[in-house]
């Protein structure tokens, strides 16, 4: 009979290691190869009403937050930052929100040790 791990351990090391898609084979031969851009947030949604992306493997949403659709908003790990004018104003601050939570709950972790 197989042993079972426990959820809250890894086996291995590697089964913790994040491998990106294989690249074109040569690439990193050819010096001017152009490596992917995995730092680019792709935001998604069919209106302009709401559009989602991910950060830290998190979703984040940008909404429109008030009725009239003069406030937009970010939504991010239960936080939420509104205020903002447009759509695309709210998706231009999402990176610094996103880095922002993820300080303070680093923060929070920390400091409850």
């Amino acid at each position: 009979m197989k042993k079972l791990l426990p959820l809250t351990r890894l086996s291995t090391a590697s089964e913790a290691t994040v491998h990106p898609p294989p690249m074109s084979k040569g690439a990193f031969m050819n010096r001017s190869a152009k490596l992917p851009d995995y730092h680019r947030q792709c935001w998604t949604g069919e209106t302009d009403v709401i559009n989602s992306t991910n950060f830290a493997g998190q979703q984040m949403l940008a909404m429109q937050w008030a009725e009239d659709g003069t406030e937009y908003a970010l939504i991010f790990l239960g936080k939420i930052s509104a205020g903002f004018e447009s759509l695309d104003c709210a998706k231009n601050a999402a990176r610094d929100f996103a880095i922002s939570v993820l300080t303070d709950m680093t923060a929070a972790i920390s400091k409850s040790v």
